[in-house]
């Protein structure tokens, strides 16, 4: 008779699972997602999971990473627009897009995932915390291109234009996950981009 394989299924598929998991993540938070909620949605048992990702902690991070490299490529493309006004709207249309592509929509992961995360869960809000002041740079520097290239009013600070744009991206996160229409939040960006007036 032969013997069985011992470990993991065959039809494990890592890419799926982290897809799965994403979706989890992004729906639930970081604290409600449970390893129960993980293990029976991705179809694996507790050791197989811990055999493939070390931990809840560490998939997170992995999905966080995926999130970004999939859905926030945006943010790089995007530099290559002609004007700060054209990049600005295609950076926030771009991102209110994603924050609404499902029901009932989702936000930003990021930025709902930093928002929902307790005390006990610190170390998951500082890596949060650490990925949006990525996005938060590569804001910044597009902001110092346009100044470079003159497309920006003298004496403004981009590091203040930077502040306010990112505010202004978590509250469409908000926004969004509040149940604010995508109409809604486009006519917010147009808003946003003639009140500051570059």
């Amino acid at each position: 008779m032969a013997k069985r394989a011992v470990g993991r299924p065959s039809i494990f598929n890592e890419s799926k699972a982290k897809q799965i998991a994403l979706d989890l993540f992004w729906r639930k938070g970081y604290e409600e997602t449970s390893l129960n909620d993980l293990t029976e949605n991705i179809g694996i048992n507790r050791s197989s999971f811990y055999r493939s990702f070390g931990s809840k902690e560490k998939l997170f991070r992995l999905c966080v990473q995926k999130y970004i490299e999939e859905n926030l490529s945006v943010k790089t493309v995007a530099t290559h627009t002609t004007e700060i006004t054209e990049y600005l709207e295609f950076f926030f249309r771009s991102a209110v897009n994603l924050m609404t592509q499902d029901m009932p929509p989702r936000g930003c992961l990021l930025v709902q995932g930093l928002l929902n995360c307790g005390h006990e869960n610190k170390k998951i809000a500082h890596y949060l915390s650490q990925e949006r002041t990525q996005i938060e740079n590569l804001l910044r520097k597009r902001i110092q291109q346009a100044q470079i290239k003159q497309q920006i009013k003298e004496g403004r600070s981009a590091v203040e234009i930077t502040k306010m744009l990112m505010t202004v991206y978590c509250g469409l996160s908000v926004q969004a996950s509040s149940g604010a229409s995508k109409n809604d939040l486009y006519k917010l960006i147009d808003l946003t981009i003639k009140v500051i007036d570059l």
